[in-house]
Parts: structure tokens; C-alpha cells; sequence
């Protein structure tokens, strides 16, 4: 309360002594009042006795002109007369003097609550009231405080959610029909190309140049052959989508692809035990051979891609552009990208032993919030934070590229198929396994022991037991033998970490080429004294007795057999026809892609399967073919006699060894076979072969015979190397008689190639090639000798004629032996049973027919030689290739084309051939989804002209795989299913 100018003074209450001037106020203000108390004023407790105030020291103490005279009391009401005070100048002065008062102490009030760091602090009102304020530092406090607890709830408001993420990942699970290639990217140009967006150097000329292929395409180059949607490749991961891009640029090229270097020899597979051991030299390695343990020279390799899911922390804190943990990106969303060097150069590795990659990245620890809000916000980069763990992953991807550990082709590599469709499991044999590498510095050799971890799949939807259900297709997910593992491979917690099998890659070796003991070595020949080097059956041969010496390496002239430095791409030296080398990798044939597995992930559509039928009739395919090793026989002679399609034979002039190819534990036929043989002078083809006792052979023919027993048989035939090759490659045909093959050094004991069975008599000037010529613009490496090897005529020639796939000569010895190297173009398709047709009557095409020739596979002739393994020979002016109509067909319940019935179930339009040519085809195409990926079936027959008619009966005999049928003129033909050798993609399932 204040005091009012002009009233008395009684404001609080007072304590007085009995016998002292001073009085001490309670509640009082008079000094500071608005009229403060004065000297001259009168102090009463009873207005009896009366004092005069002689000092105002203070607002709660004044001083009287004597002692008190009453007794001590507490808490008195009180009254002051203001005598002096109460004057019209001492009120204005003392208004003045108070207004000054009360600003000096909110001043000095507001200065102490702006710098305090106190809680609060008190500030005086007008009324001379006390308020206690929050001081600014803890309203800072307060603030900061409440941001904690809002990031404590949810932190890094910038970053993509866990959550989020998530629902964006089952959105791109449904969107997709399997984890596979969204986009392939894009190439460069036409030459060299795999499929699409896939690619090899345009020459080989440097060592930066081996081992390695190129994927996706800058924006510096355009290609009209080029139809992707995107640049770089990008692919679906079980709904996480990834896109390929390394930041390199190489010949316009987003990526490089390194594989592991080319066999010396000095590596040997134990497929008994599973165990590889490199050794200190090739006579080392082939030494150590037994019955199990082989010397690997025809070595295949494997590559795709690893995504795993990685907690970034102190041990692991990088993040990488796009998630590619060897991307070469100097920046990502303009922050600035360093080496990781705090993990070792394993980590990066493509394959075992790659030093060549350090993966660049942005350390998430160290960058600062703005820089990883900067990529963060990126989704490409497939960074999430978990509000649960309070941490940041990101899905990372590794490309691996993995040597075959033996020779030959992988066992198991397709996610949806396999030893056990349930269970298949990615695997180079029944015994070694591929190993996931994940967030682990190494990775093991793939390997057979037991609780370690492996890649197996579980197609459309099977359980796993107890564990999640993969629903997706298209990829292996790591495992171990105690189920899965949270510390193993990827992110604690979670339980991703996949791959996805991209192809493969047939590799030449650094050994001699030679057609028998190393056909797939690439290194040139000498012998001691030469000066230069040569191939194989030039003088500066020396003559090979074993494989070992194939990897016999010297200089020129130094007596080792195998010249170095040749078969490499610095050497600029081949030893092979096809002039490659063993470390560059080609678009096709042998040191090329084989399978190129990057199947379509959108799902496949009516219109993709008649595109893809299209392009398989305009031998537009890449195909796949095993490769045919050859061997022949001489003087041996028929033992039982057959009325079937089987023929036994003895063999009298032949070791047991050229035959251990053939498997002999198993039941008839288990062995494929190729070649032809003679019986009285006509000519049977070998399809298949079995063993019956030490000497007895069984083979399987495409021809009904009642030959009597004891007739003379001759021929050459052999089998099917577990090598396989795509595209186009260089393949060799050997003609002669076999008994003069028989005594030729390096073809007596098989070559790998096939024979031509047209026996050279000095008459004879043209000869048929076992396979379409490919391209008019290739030409043909002959060899030839006439003295049984010892001396080699060696020249280039074109095709004698590009119609009937001949070549020729003028009377050609019959002492000659003659081998042929030339392009030719893989087989687009495959034995396959008859199976249920997708999408029912919509997936069945029209009936197709071809007799076309002209010297090109650019045509029917490719696919009409897939089916039938015969080539059309139709001239340009009159052969055919049309499609005619069904005019009657029938389903079973499945619903499959059902088999041969009476009446005819598949009827079609007559087919209008303008030529006579034989052989010929007919094919009816239909689609077939099989465990989820889409393939073009062929139910075909083959058609032969008699002079008449072509004895065709106007209907389509549905036979499993490969058979044999009379047609309307008594003919026995061709007739059987088959099935392109790559599916076109995936088949997604909306149901």
C-alpha cells in the first residue's frame, strides 16, 4: 500500500523499546514511498504522546528527538503527521525523487534478470510490487529441453522412417513380379552388346582393358539400339529398389564389372573332397592329378550382385552413393566423398584376392547435420533411420563376380529351380556352396563346412519353417545351418542380405591352344631354336603328348613349348582361330558371356512373349549350347542287331579310355551324344550313349534299322563337354575318314569340334558344315594335311556356297584331313516335355513353317536348326517362312495340348512351300510359365520332300522332348517339344 500527499502516515505496523529514539517499521516503505516520510514529521501510537522524527534512515527505520516513553511493544499500529512532508513541494519533489527511485531499480532489476543464470529473478512493478520472472537462459533451457524430448519422440525430422521406408518396400514388392532387373541401362552403340545395357570394350588393346565388362551408359553417348528407360541399370531387391551406378565412366560406361584373372594351371579341384589347393607351378599341379583331383583349365565364373542391410556405426560409419559400396562417386548430393579406409580392401573386393576397388563414401559420424540431411532426404541412396533402434542403415550393395572351383559349368544357379525346387541352393557343385560375404571384412572360398552360412531359396512363397515366408522370386537369401543368424551378414535385428545371379562367363586358359588336349587355352607354341611363335600345327610347334605341356611356358627359344606372354591382351598374340585372349571377356563364344540371366522384373506381358517369339524366328536370340568334344572309331563292328532306334556295337580297334566319357552307372542312355556313325554305307546320327560290358557300346539314333549283325560300322562321335557357350562363337569341323584321323598325332584321340560325315575319296569337292554359317562377312580358317599331320597347309577362305552351308574343295584327298574353324551361332532352344500353357488359348501362337537358306542365320534357318539339329537350305528366290493358322485345337484340363489322338486334336491351314528343299520345319509356339518365369515352347515336326509332296499331314503331334514319327509319304521324321534355352522374364501372379 502507498501513501497518499496530505494524509497521515500508516502504512504497516512498528516495533518500539522502551527507552531508545528508534523505531522499527514492519511492511513500511518511508523512504521510497511516492511522499516519502520527512524529517519535522510527528510520530504517535495513541495521538497522547507525541514524538518528532529527527532522521529517516532507512524505509523501516527512523529516529526520534527522545527515548520512548512507554513500554517495549511488537506489531503496532502506528500514525505519522506529516508536518514537513506534507507541503506541495516536498510532495512534488518527493514524486520526482520516487519515479527516479522505482526506474534506477527496475533497471538495475532487468539488467540482473537478463544476464543471470538463474532460474529466475525478481522485477518490481509500479505499485512497488516484487514478481519473480523466468530469467532468459532458462527459458533457452526450456526450450532446448523441450526439442530434446520432441527428438527423443522423433529425432532427425529429415530422415526417411523406418516406417516409411517400409511401406515404400511392400509397395515395390507388389508393383514387380520377382526380384530382377527393372531397367537394364543402356549401351553404347550396337557392337559388342550383351542383351541390353550390357557391354564389352570395342577392342583390347591395354591390361586396364582384362577380365572385366561394362554395364549401364553415361548421358555423354546416345544409341538408338539402346530402348532401357534409364542410363544405369536398376534392379528390385525384394521391394528395395537399387540403382547400378559406380560413378565411372569408362568408354561412356556407368560400370565396371572385374573378374578374376584366367587359369595358368597351377590350380587343381578336388571334387571328392571339395577342395581347391593352388600350387607352385603348373608340373606341380599336374603331378598331384588322381582320379578326383583335376588340373582346372575350362573354368566358369559367376556374377551378380549382394544387398544387404547395414547399421552405419563407429565400426562401419560410411555411406555410399546409391548404396554401391565400390562406387567411385567423388560427391554425393554435393558433399564431398573420401576413401573408406577403415575397412580393408577385401570388403570391396569383386572376387578373392581383388585389390583393385576402395570404395568412396561420406563418413556419417563426422558429416555434419546438414550434409546428412542433404542425403538422407535422397531415397536413391536407401538410407532409413529406426526410431526403435534410434540408428540409421542403409542397404548396400556389392557386386561379386565368383570363379567356378572346378571345371565346368555351375551346378545350381537359378533361384527358381535347382537339385530341389524347394530348396534350391546357389552352388557350384553338389559339395561346395557360395558363400554370403554381407557386412564381413572376407569371404570364404565357397566350401563345404557344416554351420557355415550359404544362398538358398525359397520360390513362390514356401515356408521356411517356423521363419518369415519369402514371397519373392528371383533371388538366393543368405542362411545358416541353425537358421538365421542376426549377427550374421547384414544388420543386427533385421534379416536381409541376398543375391541376385546376373550370368556366367566361360574363361580361356593361359595354356597352348591345342583341339584335343587344351581347346580352350589361348598362349601360342614354339620349340627350342625358333624365333617366333606359332599356333598349334605350325612348324614352330613342337608337338603335344599331354595337357601338362600346354602350360609348359619359355621364352621363344628357349625349349619350353608354350611361348609367354602370349594369350594375353598386352601380348597382342593368339594362339587360338578365333584370335582371343584368355583375360579379355567378349560379348559371346568362348571367353565370353554365356548366360545372361538379368531377367525382366515387370512381369511378362502377351505382347512380350509373340515380340520374343518374333525375334527367336529372326535369329535374333543369344542362344546356349553345350560344347561337343569328338572322338571316332575304326574297324569295329555290329554285335546285335536292332529293329529300334538302338545299335550296339563292338569296339575291337579302339582303348576302353576313348570311351570313359560315356556313364556306365547309370540307366540306358544317361549320356548324350553327338556325331554320326556308319553302317553298310549309311549314315546314322548318335544321340545318345550307354556302356553294356568292358566293350559294348549302345547307341541311340534318329532312325529305325534292321542292319544284320556282324556289318561293319565306322564313324566318329563323342559327347558334350559341361562347358557352355552363347552368341556367337568360332567352332571347328573336322573332315577325313576316320581311320586317317585315326593315325593324325593331334587328332587321333578326339578334338573339340564335331566331324563332317562325308568321307573325302578324291571325287568328292564339297562338304557340308555341321553348323549354320554365321554372317556373310566371316570367313574360314582351313586347315590341311596330307601326311598325317606332320606338315600343315594354313589359309582363309569364304564359303563355298551360303545356301546349302558348303564348303569346297576339288577333289580332295582321301588321304587329307581337313579342320575347320568358323562362326556359327548357339542353339536358341532346348528338349523340353510338354507343360501347361499360360494363359490358356491366348498363349498359343500360330504355326510356323521355314525351309529358308541364303547364307545368313538371320532367319528361320537358326531356330529350324535348334529344333532339328539339320540345316534348311532354301535359296532366296524360293524358300518360305510364314505362319499359318490353327483351325482346330483342344486343351486339357491343366491346361496342356494334349497328345497324338484320332481324330487329330491340333489342325492346321495348309503350308504353301515354294521349293522342295528338305529339310524342312514346322512349329507351333506357345507360352509356358514355369515356377514363375516365362518361356516360348515349340511343339514342331520336321517335314522331308519325296520328289512329290512334303508328306505333310496338316497337324501338330504333341511328344515330349525329342521322338521320331512316319509322315503321309513313309518317311520317318523329327518330331518333339522344345523350349527357348533363356526364359524372357517373370510372370507375375495378381491373384
Amino acid at each position: 500500500m502507498t501513501a497518499s500527499a496530505g494524509a497521515w502516515y500508516r502504512v504497516g505496523t512498528v516495533n518500539v523499546t522502551g527507552g531508545s529514539q528508534y523505531v522499527t517499521g514492519v511492511s513500511t516503505n518511508w523512504q521510497n514511498d511516492v511522499i516519502s516520510i520527512a524529517i519535522g514529521d510527528i510520530f504517535t501510537l495513541d495521538a497522547k504522546t507525541w514524538y518528532e522524527v529527527t532522521a529517516v534512515n532507512s524505509d523501516t527505520n527512523i529516529t526520534l528527538d527522545r527515548d520512548f516513553e512507554g513500554v517495549t511493544l511488537n506489531g503496532q499500529s502506528y500514525a505519522i503527521v506529516r508536518n514537513t512532508s506534507g507541503t506541495i513541494l516536498t510532495r512534488i519533489a518527493g514524486q520526482i525523487s520516487v519515479q527516479f527511485n522505482q526506474k534506477q531499480l527496475f533497471l538495475d532489476e532487468l539488467r540482473t534478470w537478463l544476464n543471470s543464470d538463474n532460474a529466475s529473478e525478481p522485477l518490481t512493478d509500479s505499485h512497488g510490487v516484487k514478481q519473480s520472472l523466468k530469467t532468459p537462459a532458462q527459458m533457452v533451457r526450456d526450450h532446448d529441453d523441450k526439442l530434446a524430448a520432441l527428438d527423443a519422440i522423433h529425432p532427425y525430422p529429415w530422415a526417411i522412417r523406418k516406417g516409411v521406408f517400409e511401406s515404400n518396400r511392400n509397395t515395390g514388392r507388389k508393383r514387380f513380379a520377382a526380384s530382377s532387373f527393372i531397367s537394364f541401362g543402356k549401351h553404347s552403340g550396337v557392337d559388342n552388346v550383351i542383351g541390353e545395357g550390357l557391354q564389352t570394350y570395342s577392342s583390347f588393346t591395354v591390361a586396364e582393358q582384362a577380365n572385366s565388362i561394362l554395364l549401364g551408359r553415361t548421358a555423354a553417348e546416345s544409341s538408338s539400339s539402346a530402348k532401357s528407360s534409364t542410363d544405369s541399370a536398376v534392379l528390385n531387391f525384394d521391394g528395395v529398389e537399387i540403382t547400378i551406378d559406380m560413378q565411372e565412366s569408362i568408354q561412356y560406361h556407368r560400370t565396371k564389372i572385374n573378374f578374376p584373372p584366367p587359369e595358368e594351371g597351377t590350380r587343381t579341384y578336388d571334387n571328392e573332397a571339395g577342395i581347391s589347393v593352388v600350387h607352385a607351378s603348373p608340373a606341380v599341379a599336374f603331378v598331384s592329378e588322381t582320379e578326383t583331383n583335376k588340373v582346372v583349365t575350362d573354368r566358369v565364373d559367376l556374377w551378380g550382385f549382394e544387398i544387404f542391410l547395414r547399421e552405419i556405426n563407429e565400426n562401419d560409419p560410411f555411406v555410399y552413393d546409391k548404396g554401391m559400396l565400390q562406387s567411385k562417386a567423388s560427391t554425393i548430393n554435393g558433399v564431398p566423398a573420401t576413401y573408406n579406409a577403415i575397412r580393408p580392401l577385401s570388403y570391396f573386393a569383386w572376387y578373392i584376392g581383388d585389390e583393385s576397388v576402395r570404395g568412396q563414401g561420406v563418413n556419417w559420424l563426422t558429416a555434419s547435420e546438414e550434409s546428412r540431411a542433404k542425403i538422407a532426404s535422397d531415397p536413391s541412396h536407401n538410407i532409413f533411420f529406426d526410431d526403435e533402434t534410434g540408428k540409421f542403415y542403409q542397404w548396400t550393395v556389392r557386386g561379386r563376380t565368383i570363379a567356378g572351383l572346378g571345371n565346368g559349368d555351375w551346378a545350381s544357379i537359378d533361384s527358381a529351380k535347382g537339385p530341389s525346387t524347394a530348396y534350391p541352393i546357389l552352388k557350384w557343385d553338389g559339395l561346395t556352396k557360395v558363400r554370403p560375404q554381407g557386412v564381413f571384412d572376407t569371404v570364404e572360398e565357397p566350401s563345404t563346412p557344416e554351420g557355415t552360412g550359404i544362398y538358398t531359396s525359397k520360390n513362390n512363397g514356401v515356408s521356411w519353417g517356423g521363419d518369415k515366408e519369402i514371397k519373392d522370386r528371383g533371388i538366393y537369401q543368405a542362411w545358416s545351418s541353425s537358421g538365421y543368424k542376426n549377427t550374421d551378414y547384414f544388420a543386427s535385428g533385421y534379416r536381409n542380405c541376398y543375391f541376385v545371379v546376373c550370368g556366367t562367363l566361360p574363361r580361356l586358359n593361359l595354356g597352348g591352344h591345342h583341339p584335343r588336349e587344351n581347346p580352350l587355352g589361348s598362349r601360342m607354341w614354339t620349340k627350342p631354336g625358333n624365333t617366333t611363335a606359332g599356333v598349334w600345327c605350325t612348324s614352330q610347334f613342337i608337338g603335344t603328348q599331354n595337357k601338362a605341356m600346354c602350360f609348359e611356358v619359355g621364352s621363344v627359344g628357349d625349349g619350353a613349348p608354350v611361348a609367354v606372354g602370349s594369350g594375353r591382351i598386352v601380348s597382342g598374340l593368339s594362339g587360338r582361330a578365333d584370335k582371343r585372349y584368355a583375360d579379355a571377356v567378349y560379348a559371346s563364344g568362348l571367353g565370353g558371356i554365356c548366360r545372361d540371366m538379368r531377367y525382366s522384373a515387370k512381369g511378362l506381358q502377351p505382347k512380350d512373349f509373340a515380340e520374343g517369339d518374333l525375334l527367336n524366328k529372326a535369329g535374333l536370340f543369344r542362344g546356349r549350347e553345350l560344347l561337343p568334344f569328338t572322338r571316332n572309331i575304326v574297324d569295329s563292328t555290329i554285335s546285335i542287331s536292332r529293329s529300334d532306334k538302338y545299335f550296339t556295337i563292338s569296339v575291337t580297334d579302339n582303348t576302353e579310355s576313348e570311351f570313359d566319357w560315356i556313364d556306365s552307372t547309370q540307366a540306358a542312355f544317361p549320356t548324350l551324344a553327338h556325331g554320326t556313325i556308319f553302317v553298310d554305307g549309311i549314315a546314322y546320327t548318335v544321340l545318345g550313349a550307354s556302356k553294356s560290358g568292358s566293350t559294348d557300346i549302345i547307341l541311340n539314333t534318329d532312325r529305325v534299322v534292321t542292319s544284320t549283325q556282324g556289318e561293319a560300322v565306322t564313324g566318329c562321335f563323342g559327347y558334350y563337354m559341361n562347358v557352355s557357350v552363347a552368341g556367337v562363337y568360332t567352332h571347328t569341323d573336322v573332315i577325313g575318314s576316320p581311320d586317317k584321323i585315326k593315325v593324325c598325332m593331334e587328332l587321333k584321340d578326339g578334338w573339340q569340334g564335331s566331324w563332317i560325315p562325308k568321307v573325302p575319296d578324291g571325287v568328292i569337292d564339297s562338304f557340308p558344315l555341321t553348323k549354320p554359317f554365321y554372317g556373310t562377312g566371316s570367313s574360314i580358317e582351313r586347315l590341311t594335311t596330307l601326311n598325317d599331320g606332320a606338315t600343315w597347309n594354313v589359309e582363309s577362305i569364304s564359303l563355298w556356297n551360303a545356301v546349302t552351308n558348303e564348303t569346297g574343295y576339288t577333289n580332295l584327298s582321301a588321304s587329307a584331313v581337313v579342320v575347320l574353324s568358323y562362326q556359327t551361332k548357339s542353339k536358341t532352344t532346348e528338349q523340353a516335355a510338354n507343360t501347361a500353357i499360360h494363359a490358356g488359348v491366348e498363349g498359343i501362337g500360330n504355326v510356323w513353317f521355314c525351309n529358308f537358306g541364303g547364307g545368313t542365320v538371320i532367319n528361320g534357318r537358326l531356330l529350324a536348326y535348334s529344333l532339328i539339329d539339320k540345316i534348311t537350305t532354301g535359296s532366296n528366290s524360293y524358300a518360305r517362312e510364314a505362319n499359318a493358322t490353327l483351325t482346330r485345337w483342344s486343351l486339357a484340363s491343366n491346361p496342356s495340348l494334349f497328345p497324338n489322338a484320332t481324330p487329330a486334336i491340333l489342325k492346321h491351314e495348309s503350308l504353301e512351300f515354294e521349293a522342295s528343299n528338305s529339310p524342312t520345319v514346322k512349329a507351333l509356339n506357345y507360352s509356358v510359365n514355369d515356377m514363375g518365369q516365362g518361356y516360348l515352347h515349340y511343339a514342331f515336326a520336321e517335314l522331308v520332300h519325296n520328289g512329290t509332296d512334303w508328306g505333310d499331314d496338316e497337324q501338330i503331334h504333341i511328344t515330349d522332348n525329342l521322338s521320331t514319327m512316319l509322315d503321309e509319304n513313309g518317311n520317318t521324321v523329327l518330331v518333339g517339344t522344345a523350349r527357348c534355352v533363356e526364359p524372357l522374364g517373370w510372370i507375375k501372379n495378381d491373384k
